[in-house]
């Protein structure tokens, strides 16, 4: 291979993966640095980059002329996101019917693609979410309850709405206390991430450790 195409594949391989990289950002938007770091992230990445520069590779086969044109890697990179959303049909009937075609959606496979992966990383962080439950376990209720409505105020207007009816069937259920420390912690994680849950034990555990020397005084 011409040393001048590898440019061509690094530049398509770049836009492809970067592409992945921002569905994989924008569905974990509170961890996207930990969610990048996971194999599901990085599957999706690879499949993104290394099947665009088959495509690329199709291409230039097909149309060796324009083999030292970038454009061409760019038109590709962004051409190979909407054949993923195209449907093939294989057979098309004489009659025309869209609904008697015998075709192949790409765009399903990569849709399971996309699922796998974010299975993959959740499973990646089931263990930071285990902790941090754990550690709301040992948060007294009262203040999981203030840190959990401070974020419903910082969102939009509705979420304080549906986090007073939140604690509102949580009283009617008449949960106990952990349960009701479980759910909160979780609805902190799911609203604002786990950074304002994670606050919350780092103020604990440094209380508890400025209140030792009093004790030994």
């Amino acid at each position: 291979m011409p040393a001048a195409i590898w440019p061509l594949y690094a530049v398509t391989g770049a836009l492809s993966g970067a592409w992945a990289i921002v569905e994989v950002v924008s569905t974990f938007e509170y961890r996207p640095i930990r969610a990048l770091r996971t194999a599901g992230a990085l599957l999706l990445i690879a499949v993104n980059a290394g099947v665009a520069c088959l495509v690329l590779a199709l291409v230039l086969e097909a149309a060796p002329e324009l083999g030292g044109s970038m454009w061409t890697a760019v038109v590709v990179a962004f051409g190979w996101q909407a054949l993923l959303r195209a449907q093939i049909n294989l057979i098309q009937p004489l009659t025309g019917g869209s609904n008697e075609a015998v075709g192949v959606s790409i765009n399903q496979f990569y849709s399971r693609l996309q699922r796998f992966c974010k299975r993959q990383i959740d499973r990646a962080q089931v263990g930071e979410r285990l902790e941090l439950l754990e550690g709301a376990l040992g948060i007294d209720l009262d203040s999981l309850t203030q840190r959990a409505r401070l974020v419903s105020h910082a969102l939009i207007i509705e979420e304080k709405a549906d986090f007073e009816g939140y604690l509102r069937r949580m009283d009617e259920r008449d949960l106990p206390e952990d349960e009701r420390k479980l759910l909160l912690a979780s609805y902190l994680m799911e609203s604002a991430g786990p950074g304002p849950l994670r606050e919350l034990l780092r103020k604990r555990r440094g209380g508890g450790r400025k209140a030792e020397p009093h004790g030994e005084d």
